[in-house]
């Protein structure tokens, strides 16, 4: 695959050139009197396509400002979202689809945003990540799938093709290790990351209960000492026992995970094609494509985790809906979306976006080549549930044993109030 890193500069000085000549309708609008948008996003990779989005957003009304600012997710993020909204100090701000989206419709967090003009723009899975009940609170930015990128050049030298099995996935993980070369890296530093090798083999392995698995916990229905969950949780502990991975992987992020794939110091990156961007931009990141990693289940049939990114909420005491409904418009116009989409690296939602990033059109071939097969996280309504399940996944992922993880972190779940 060829690098982008030029090819993303050239196209962002080229936006930047053109916003004057954009057809956006702007024609000198203004708003009444000056507003300032409070926007909040944990998304802080994404801050230079922001950056951009929002001040074509302001070339077109000079009297609207938007103060965006990014935070960690997480309880804290929760808490910010609770605090400011309440006390009408914020209008708009990212959710993730699923459980946290739940939980703020919920907590009448979110604004019925049913029949807005944008609405129609988008793809239908991105309108139905953000549907409940009936009503749509907020449509997905992008789309994404969980992945494993791999180093086509290592790979093509020594003969190796995309496993179609879990054990071809392990063999070529010896022959790596064999030539004292790290087959493995991943940003298990962090509590969710581990959950995407889950979700790939859950989802190959049973594309028709992998989306229901989250929820059967939650609602009681099934517990983590059911099957599925003990096997899987054994296939994910074996990679570090194997000592796939990099040394010291248990304390490496997801940023330090991109750049060690990037500078070939491990063969593979088991990530997010999300990541696809910021490993492509890297100073003498090696061409890579990506694979979905297998297991136990028929080997013919590739499959994606559909994965629908950030939707955008406003809160209902926002002050500025007006203004923060054109925010929102403004973000799902082809033109932004291209934007967004050429500089994160992420498949852009809003129907007939030019995509022109090798890296892009990489992981859309792959999504659309793929079984889609919704991501358990999204069918899960019950947050704290969620995250017991990151971190039953991340520590049997740095070797923790597996039937004592079961053991607490079910009681930790059966505890959980709901």
């Amino acid at each position: 695959m060829e690098k982008n890193k030029v090819f993303l500069y050239s196209v962002t000085v080229a936006i930047l050139l053109g916003f004057a000549a954009l057809s956006l309708g702007a024609t000198g609008q203004t708003e009444a009197a000056p507003s300032v948008l409070s926007f909040i996003t944990w998304r802080g990779d994404d801050s230079e396509a922001y950056d951009l989005i929002i001040a074509a957003f302001q070339e077109k009304y000079p009297n609207i400002k938007v103060n965006v600012e990014y935070f960690k997710g997480g309880t804290m993020y929760d808490g910010i979202v609770s605090t400011r909204g309440i006390g009408g100090e914020l209008d708009i701000y990212a959710a993730q689809p699923g459980g946290q989206l739940s939980a703020y419709v919920e907590s009448n967090y979110a604004m019925d945003l049913t029949g807005q003009p944008f609405i129609d723009r988008v793809i239908p899975g991105a309108v139905t990540a953000g549907t409940i009940g009936g009503k749509t609170y907020g449509v997905s930015q992008a789309t994404a799938t969980m992945c494993v990128f791999y180093n086509t050049r290592m790979f093509k030298e020594r003969g190796l093709s995309v496993p179609d099995t879990a054990e071809q996935f392990l063999e070529i993980c010896d022959m790596f290790k064999a030539e004292g070369i790290d087959p493995l890296v991943a940003g298990l530093a962090q509590p969710y990351i581990a959950q995407n090798h889950f979700k790939m083999m859950a989802s190959h392995m049973d594309p028709e209960g992998a989306p229901y698995l989250w929820i059967k916990v939650s609602n009681g229905e099934m517990t983590l000492r059911d099957e599925p969950y003990p096997t899987l949780l054994r296939a994910i502990k074996l990679l570090y026992d194997r000592g796939y991975y990099v040394k010291g992987v248990e304390g490496i992020d997801k940023h330090g995970a991109a750049a060690v794939f990037a500078q070939q110091k491990a063969a593979m990156d088991i990530e997010g094609t999300w990541r696809a961007g910021t490993i492509a931009g890297t100073e003498g990141a090696p061409d890579f494509d990506i694979f979905g990693i297998p297991f136990h289940g028929d080997p013919k049939v590739k499959v994606s985790v559909v994965h629908p990114n950030q939707s955008h909420l406003i809160f209902p005491k926002s002050k500025n809906k007006d203004a923060a409904l054109k925010f929102y418009d403004h973000m799902m116009t082809k033109e932004m979306m291209e934007i967004y989409s050429t500089m994160t690296g992420q498949v852009p939602t809003v129907k007939g976006t030019p995509i022109e990033a090798p890296t892009i059109r990489l992981i859309s071939e792959f999504i659309g080549s793929a079984r889609p097969v919704l991501g358990p996280n999204l069918a899960n309504p019950n947050t704290e549930v969620q995250q017991t399940l990151y971190e039953t996944f991340t520590r049997v992922a740095i070797g923790h044993d597996v039937d004592t993880v079961i053991k607490e972190m079910q009681e930790k779940i059966d505890a959980i109030e709901r």
